[in-house]
């Protein structure tokens, strides 16, 4: 078969995790309906996600870089998974930066004092910034779950509570 496009829909969580750099692997679950569309010796090109069906809303294409069957323990889903490795984001459109409401808030203020929430930007004193991302995978604590993205270092995760005290100082930045 040729190349082509995998098309998925995204939730609006989601589609800004994928779009900030955080989360480089979508997960489907393994079922006749997903075994039809990923398999049979498909090869894909691209992946193109949308956020809802309007025509208007935001999309993103990212690169394939494969994709393979994980266990239970090893998806989010806690369900047999088809896990889709994501490369880089080609293009971004009708996107205007993560979602600013009903967003989850961290357990900790920032340097300042001020409320931290799911996919806020923040920054350090020497001007290096990042987004706050929270992972709802299963972890010992809520501490654990807290992370900062930064575009400099996008393969480490550096956990909030360290970024924001005494040592980090790191503050949000107002949308």
């Amino acid at each position: 078969m040729s190349d082509m496009t995998l098309h998925l829909t995204l939730t609006r969580e989601w589609f800004d995790k994928i779009a900030i750099g955080f989360k480089a692997y979508e997960y489907r679950r393994v079922c006749t309906y997903w075994a039809a569309r990923l398999g049979g010796g498909r090869r894909f090109r691209e992946v193109e996600f949308k956020n809802g069906y309007d025509c208007g809303a935001p999309r993103m294409c990212a690169e394939w870089r494969g994709m393979d069957l994980v266990e239970p323990f090893d998806s989010p889903l806690g369900l047999d998974s088809y896990r889709i490795k994501l490369g880089e984001i080609r293009e971004i459109a009708n996107w205007t930066g993560p979602l600013r409401t009903k967003r989850r808030p961290a357990p900790w203020p920032d340097y300042n004092g001020q409320p931290i929430y799911d996919l806020s930007r923040i920054e350090h004193p020497d001007g290096m910034g990042g987004w706050v991302v929270y992972d709802p995978l299963p972890r010992r604590t809520d501490e654990d779950r807290w992370f900062v993205h930064y575009e400099d270092d996008p393969c480490v995760r550096h956990r909030l509570v360290v970024q924001v005290g005494k040592k980090g100082q790191a503050v949000v930045v107002p949308a």
